[in-house]
């Protein structure tokens, strides 16, 4: 079946589109181009039997991997005819029946340690589906036919590439990690070093299967000598600055980077892993009793293994052990431990160190594709050299695959005096397409070494700039200093005196613009404008300002502006044209998740246009359940937003604005996840549509307005697209290639591809599309998954919808990677610190956190939302 042939869509509807009867759209046609995917040549000629599981289950991942590895290796080899494939959770597949001494199930006991603590008991059993054949596996992807023995089968040949890299490399689920070329940032505070890593996955196409393979990079704990690592973590280049008294700042920071890591004691053979507990001080000269006599770390290390300690005083480590008390308390100098390599760096990346992290991740396109295929231990070595693979008789080309796109053509970027085109994504505009005014505002700074004179002298440019884009500026009514370690009070100082001075309406429209000594101070000055006080702000950084040029300045202008209610440009296209036309709201939806540990809630987000320009948003926010990838309270939110545009929209004559079309946009779902989560929002939005409408007709009841409106609710025909960007296809075209954008090397804004990457078991239909011009590095395209398109632009109409809401980006006058409405929703669920008051908890950091151990209820209570002086506002840039 050619890529041309593809099925089109069962659903009922006559609006959804397929793939070739779509409507024309302005492109122009682009060039084949390489990708990082590579062509399954031929699939498992085995068939392979599946077992179940590792009882009991073991919580740790490295630990199960320990497991399987160890009972294949060493405790019951006679049992794998054939070397096993572990899924690193519940599932183990071989081609040849195991040997078990029950027949379909045996139970083993497993040493991973010293004694019966670390004696694992391990029963498998084989289960009692059928055995995986992959001889149907093309036919049943391209007819669309059961989907989920598509999705074990494709699963297992995920694990068959990624066996050997696990076996032998530090990983995950997402990725394998290699030491070649790691970089150590030896900077104070740091404690890790990078690592590259490589992402393999399958992915279906119309009649072949391609893998996936695409760098990536993490954080590791730093590894080497321990006094070393200690030494750069403190940023000390004497090791007596090591000798750390038990209350000293840097033991303690010290003790809690280092807690956790495992080590190899030296003094041991074979050298033994052993694990951190914690710190104590002058470790030398710790006393214990060794056979029967009281003696010191020191004299311990001289008789009984005759090594004389190098440094005195200095601080050494306390092994965990399976015992307690301090009878079992063991003792090692920090001189004698070396931290493993390869362990992962468990908390969020400092910001000061987060340029290094993008330095040494970013790669220009050619320089990653070259990584990608002749990396010595990159994927495509393994496949030649991988047993797992060879013996399946699975082949993989390891020539890249090529596709053929498009070039969409920009729309016009429009302002209230010209219309222009992007060039390479970008463009300049003059004057605003409406300016707002800029009356009533003050300066307050919140930096020791920023004084008012200073500052107001150098708001002056920032005002010179708002002119020049046609805002109505005056000089700020009050420019104060504050304290940045209680800087609500003088916040509350110029809010306070400003009332006093002003007009209710003046006083409505106050704006302080807040320059802040360090980013983490933003939340707790949003909290006190955004939820508290109902204040416009646009925080500054001091660092910034003070070396501000003029292009700074339009940035910061192009915030203010529209966080005034003004609009900094539209754009111009064919389907923005046919949006304007009658009433329809574009929504953009994310979800928030805490990190790793981190005992937050999820924050879910949900931006929607109130103009026939798509171009101003508002927005709602709620907190839910950690990691649930739902919008749990989506009905709710929506029946918010649709009254908003409803009140903001029917016009005086009466004529309502009943949104008959609804673009939603919805980002942070998973690809196993498209059609189960699409279909479920998609009846909380009409849910949302159906309580909106009943509560409008209350409200005008209740008033003097007289509005034409239908005799029943007229649910507006919804479009629900999902948008991903944390994919790994990238595309690299060759030099002279009129995709090139010829400066990066990197394709050009508004390639597209919709056909030869297709999924066949989207829901209509999907495609990738690289809407913005990469600066450095490797351009991301996007992936747009087509779950419900009840309004009929199809694919290609939607392309190139998504492609002009990447223009609408008002914070900037380039294009951008995902639509407009997304970025917000992005923006929004990353203020769960903005809703709540500034001695809320909301970092705890916990290895065993999870959904379990958040208190919903509780933050519930301190969740804030906007005030409603600045909720019909864009509040969020």
């Amino acid at each position: 079946m050619s890529s041309h042939d593809r099925p089109r869509s069962n659903h009922p509807s006559s609006s959804h589109r397929g793939r070739d009867d779509r409507p024309p759209q302005q492109s122009s046609p682009g060039d084949r181009v390489k990708t990082n995917c590579f062509l399954v040549k031929r699939l498992p000629s085995k068939v392979y039997h599946q077992y179940t599981e590792i009882q009991p289950q073991v919580k740790i991942f490295l630990k199960r991997q320990q497991l399987v590895r160890k009972l294949e290796t060493t405790v019951a080899p006679d049992v794998f005819p054939s070397p096993p494939i572990y899924d690193g959770d519940k599932l183990v597949f071989v081609f040849e029946e195991l040997r078990l001494p029950g027949g379909v199930s045996g139970v083993f006991s497993v040493p991973l340690g010293n004694g019966p603590a670390g004696t694992y008991t391990v029963r498998i059993m084989k289960t009692a589906g059928q055995p995986i054949n992959f001889g149907h596996l093309l036919g049943r992807i391209s007819n669309r036919q059961y989907p989920a023995e598509i999705a074990r089968t494709t699963n297992l040949l995920q694990l068959l590439i990624k066996q050997l890299p696990n076996e032998s490399s530090p990983n995950n689920a997402r990725a394998y990690f290699t030491s070649e070329g790691r970089q150590v940032i030896n900077r104070r505070g740091a404690g890790f070093e990078l690592w590259q890593g490589f992402h393999q996955s399958v992915r279906p196409t119309i009649d072949k299967l391609l893998v996936n393979v695409d760098t990536t990079v993490t954080a590791m704990y730093q590894s080497g000598s321990a006094v070393s690592v200690a030494m750069a973590y403190l940023g000390v280049s004497n090791v007596r600055d090591l000798a750390l008294h038990q209350d000293d700042r840097d033991f303690r920071a010290l003790e809690r980077h280092m807690k956790g890591l495992k080590i190899l004691v030296q003094s041991l053979e074979p050298y033994r892993t052993k694990t951190i507990a914690g710190l104590v001080p002058s470790a030398d000269m710790y006393k214990f009793d060794w056979k029967g006599r009281e003696v010191t770390v020191k004299d311990y290390f001289q008789l009984a293994h005759n090594i004389t300690l190098k440094y005195r005083g200095i601080i050494g480590v306390r092994l965990a052990t399976p015992k307690t008390g301090t009878h079992n308390v063991q003792i090692v100098p920090l001189e004698r431990c070396e931290i493993k390599a390869g362990q992962f760096y468990r908390r969020p990346i400092p910001d000061e160190f987060r340029d290094s992290v993008i330095s040494f991740a970013t790669k220009r396109p050619q320089e990653r594709l070259n990584t990608i295929l002749t990396h010595p231990e990159g994927p495509l070595m393994n496949y030649t050299t991988s047993h797992y693979v060879q013996q399946s008789g699975m082949s993989i080309s390891q020539e890249p695959f090529t596709v053929r796109g498009n070039l969409l053509e920009p729309p016009k970027i429009v302002t209230s005096e010209n219309a222009t085109d992007p060039r390479k994504g970008a463009w300049k505009i003059s004057r605003f397409d409406r300016p707002a005014s800029l009356g009533t505002w003050a300066a307050v700074s919140l930096c020791q070494g920023l004084h008012e004179q200073e500052l107001a002298q150098i708001l002056q440019g920032f005002k010179r700039c708002c002119i020049d884009l046609g805002m109505t500026v005056e000089d700020p009514g009050m420019v104060l200093q504050g304290n940045n370690q209680n800087p609500e009070k003088a916040l509350d100082h110029v809010y306070n005196e400003a009332k006093r001075r002003m007009d209710e309406d003046s006083f409505r429209k106050l704006f302080i613009v807040v320059v802040i000594p360090r980013r983490s101070l933003r939340s707790r000055v949003k909290f006190w404008a955004d939820v508290r006080k109902g204040v416009r702000t646009q925080c500054l950084l001091e660092e910034k300002i003070k070396r501000a040029n003029d292009m700074y300045w339009r940035n910061v202008a192009l915030k203010v502006n529209a966080r005034l209610g003004g609009r900094n440009f539209r754009v111009f296209s064919n389907v923005m044209t046919h949006f304007g036309e009658g009433p329809a709201i574009i929504m953009g939806a994310d979800v928030g998740h805490p990190g790793p540990g981190v005992q937050r809630p999820t924050i879910a987000g949900l931006t929607y246009s109130v103009d026939r320009y798509a171009k101003s948003y508002h927005a709602i926010t709620q907190i839910q359940d950690p990691r649930l990838e739902t919008l749990r309270h989506l009905a709710d939110m929506a029946e918010k937003a649709f009254i908003d545009f409803l009140q903001l929209n029917s016009k005086r004559d009466g004529t309502s604005a009943v949104p008959e079309r609804v673009f939603f946009f919805r980002d942070g779902v998973s690809e196993g996840e498209f059609a189960k989560i699409g279909l479920w929002e998609i009846q909380e939005l009409v849910k949302g549509f159906e309580a909106a409408w009943g509560k409008y007709l209350e409200v005008l009841e209740k008033s003097r307005v007289k509005v034409r409106l239908p005799l029943k609710p007229p649910v507006p025909k919804i479009t629900y697209v999902v948008v991903g960007k944390r994919h790994h296809v990238a595309f690299f075209p060759e030099r002279d290639s009129p995709a090139n954008d010829g400066k990066t090397g990197n394709c050009k804004a508004g390639f597209v591809v919709d056909m030869e990457l297709a999924n066949p078991l989207s829901p209509i239909g999907d495609f990738y599309l690289q809407s913005h011009e990469a600066i450095q590095g490797t351009s991301r395209s996007s992936h747009y998954t087509i779950v419900q398109d009840d309004n009929g632009l199809g694919v290609q109409g939607l392309e190139q919808l998504a492609f002009s809401l990447c223009h609408l980006y008002t914070r900037s006058t380039r294009s951008v990677s995902i639509p407009a409405p997304v970025y917000y929703a992005d923006l929004v669920c990353r203020r769960l610190a903005c809703h709540v008051p500034p001695d809320t908890v909301f970092d705890t950091v916990s290895e065993a956190s999870g959904p379990e151990t958040v208190p919903l209820e509780a933050w519930a209570q301190e969740f804030r939302p906007i005030h409603e002086n600045v909720r019909r506002s864009m509040y969020f840039l």
